[in-house]
């Protein structure tokens, strides 16, 4: 029995404008976070997903392995295509604005799932903890700064969250979208003999057998995989390559492994201190007291913390999908703990203590996070205004990594492009593209430029410290 007091406050039109102020204000910061969070967090942010947009749609792009040896599957590239195209055809053509149109549209799609949940939690009498799941999705520093990435993680989080939301409603809409989550993040397989079991336990239950929710669950994951080994047919040349292929280099070759490894606790300590910063005193308490109340997202969120666990490669950002499950799992702890308390003072205090570690959380964490990592911002920005210089014919980024360089897709031309691409990386010189003069801008920090006193350099701009220096081929004079 729901406490009636509470339920009888769904009808009240005020807590539906707290909803909506909540949600608004979640959107207002992922416009925001989309717009002041430039460049990319991690690598594979940008070479693995918007670099090869920009080849989809405009054609030049570099390459890195995994394309070469296709460990990835294109789905999600052609969806970021996609998005690219409608973009240029509603006039949105500057590759700055087009990553703050994709961050945002990412951003908010995954928070409209969490949002979803929350509604139906209301709808069902759950205030409190609707109004908890909703405050930490909107509110939480880690949850808009993962929101806003380009990465195969957030985008794999968005059908996850709505198969939360559908996998007693629409078995088969479930199972299609974990097919999808699938073919943009094959790690995000961990998730489908969680929610196989959930259905056939629901299944046996109901004594429905397979006609009942598997079955149909079955149909449209099926359905997906078969899609997803079609398009792997159609541009790997061979079915289900990308995932095969990403299995033998990556744990059968190991090549994951020299990127870094860890104990197969290394995610319990990231995220017990995480935890400790985000929502410091109450987090492990109530995500403890919702597992008791949540035992479906408990059960999944633990299938998926097992197996990265005993993979040798460990990083943080592979668990970005277990977010929503421990927002989802808190909220219903700090809902058991409302319930326990009587109205009045107590309860109160309650939501005094969650304010302000909230807010407390919220605020430090923010001030932790890297919204603006660099070079990748710096290089992406200055390659986005030297793409629009007309006499530019090539571009050296001298001395910067290659994975940590905006590349062609904030260039958007189709001019040489030197990163990293040096026999000699003290002396870019040699490189024949240099000799030929084909080369005439360069970006680099100033104090890197400075060590080719051979030529003379004219510093056009600076962005964010990087310097964009057009090449006089005339030698400097010597003393």
């Amino acid at each position: 029995m729901g406490d009636p007091q509470t339920e009888k406050s769904t009808g009240n039109r005020g807590v539906w404008i707290a909803f909506g102020a909540l949600l608004t204000l979640g959107i207002a910061l992922r416009l925001a976070g989309s717009v002041f969070s430039q460049g990319f967090v991690h690598p594979d942010e940008h070479q693995q997903y918007l670099e090869v947009a920009q080849g989809i749609v405009y054609g030049p792009h570099v390459r890195w392995w995994e394309y070469e040896r296709g460990t990835r599957h294109y789905f999600y590239p052609y969806c970021l295509a996609l998005l690219l195209t409608g973009l240029d055809a509603l006039g949105v053509r500057d590759p700055i604005d087009q990553a703050t149109a994709i961050r945002a549209l990412l951003g908010i799609a995954l928070f409209a799932g969490l949002a979803l949940l929350a509604r139906d939690w209301l709808r069902q009498g759950r205030v409190a903890g609707a109004f908890c799941l909703l405050a930490g999705a909107a509110l939480s520093s880690d949850i808009v700064y993962m929101s806003v990435r380009t990465s195969s993680e957030t985008a794999a989080t968005i059908p996850l969250i709505f198969c939360l939301y559908l996998h007693k409603r629409d078995p088969f809409l479930t199972g299609l979208l974990l097919g999808i989550a699938f073919a943009i993040r094959f790690q995000m397989a961990f998730f489908i003999p969680g929610f196989i079991a959930l259905s056939l336990y629901d299944d046996w239950s109901a004594q429905r057998g397979w006609k009942g929710s598997t079955g149909r669950m079955a149909a449209g994951l099926g359905l997906a995989l078969i899609a997803a080994g079609l398009m792997d047919k159609v541009t790997w040349g061979e079915w289900f390559h990308s995932p095969l292929e990403c299995f033998r280099a990556n744990i059968l070759e190991g090549i994951a492994a020299k990127y870094g490894v860890g104990p197969w606790y290394q995610y319990l300590v990231w995220g017990g201190e995480l935890l400790a910063q985000a929502v410091p005193l109450l987090g492990l308490l109530f995500i403890a007291l919702g597992a008791r109340r949540e035992k479906r997202a408990a059960f999944l969120g633990l299938l998926f913390l097992i197996g990265h666990s005993v993979i040798a490669r460990k990083d943080q950002r592979f668990l970005w999908p277990l977010a929503p499950l421990l927002l989802v799992l808190f909220a219903a702890g700090f809902e058991t703990s409302y319930r326990w308390l009587r109205d009045g003072w107590e309860r109160r205090a309650l939501i005094a203590a969650l304010s302000c570690c909230l807010l407390g959380g919220c605020w430090f964490r923010f001030t932790e996070l890297d919204w603006n990592p660099e070079p990748a911002r710096a290089s992406s920005q200055a390659l986005a205004k030297l793409g629009k210089y007309h006499d530019l014919t090539g571009v050296l980024v001298f001395h910067l990594p290659s994975a940590e360089c905006g590349n062609y897709f904030y260039l958007r031309r189709d001019v040489p492009l030197l990163v990293n691409d040096i026999t000699d990386p003290s002396d870019p010189t040699i490189h024949a593209l240099w000799k030929s003069g084909t080369i005439n801008y360069l970006i680099a920090w100033p104090k890197d430029a400075a060590r080719l006193t051979n030529y003379q350099l004219e510093e056009v701009d600076l962005v964010h410290g990087l310097g964009i220096f057009k090449i006089n081929r005339q030698r400097a004079a010597r003393p």
